[in-house]
């Protein structure tokens, strides 16, 4: 079963977290309509100040999966400029851990997917990555655009964030 997380059709839903956010170029997150379908764009640009690997947070609104987790999937119109998108969540026990999407090195719209039982990386309270572990409920909390290194503007057009498996929504406030 696929169940729909969020669409990406409201910009104040998903604001960007000028707190996270690394990249110090003016970044962008508004709504545009596109082939009949409305995306939220993030636009920026690097600058020569920025940290390696600057990145820009967009907040995630609290909703809850419960269930198996098979797959992550974000649906996105790339542009081809090699940036990497990421979510964060955290589990059940409280442990943080985050997925990756891979790089948008394409030109137009394409789901991206993680499997849900291999995040790429956990934080403090998480278990050793020699033992992960995703206890559901799982929330998500923030997605994470890093633009590539050498590239000086960046538009990511996202649609929808996807889950699959025997998954359902859960109560909020869960971890």
């Amino acid at each position: 079963m696929t169940l729909v997380l969020h669409r990406f059709d409201d910009a104040e839903r998903f604001p960007l977290l000028d707190t996270l956010t690394t990249a110090r170029g003016p970044w962008t997150v508004r709504l545009r309509r596109v082939e009949g379908e409305t995306e939220l764009c993030v636009t920026g640009r690097r600058t020569g100040g920025d940290p390696p690997g600057a990145c820009v947070c967009l907040g995630l609104p609290i909703r809850a999966v419960a269930g198996h987790l098979r797959r992550l999937g974000l649906e996105a119109r790339g542009d081809g400029s090699g940036c990497g998108l990421y979510v964060e969540a955290s589990d059940a026990r409280g442990c943080g851990f985050r997925y990756g999407f891979g790089t948008v090195s394409f030109a137009d719209v394409r789901t991206c997917w993680a499997e849900a039982d291999d995040p790429i990386d956990y934080w403090e309270g998480s278990p050793p990555p020699s033992a992960p572990q995703v206890t559901p409920p799982v929330q998500f909390l923030r997605l994470t655009i890093v633009p590539a290194h050498g590239t000086d503007h960046t538009v990511v057009a996202l649609r929808q964030f996807l889950v699959t498996g025997d998954v359902r929504l859960a109560s909020p406030g869960i971890a």
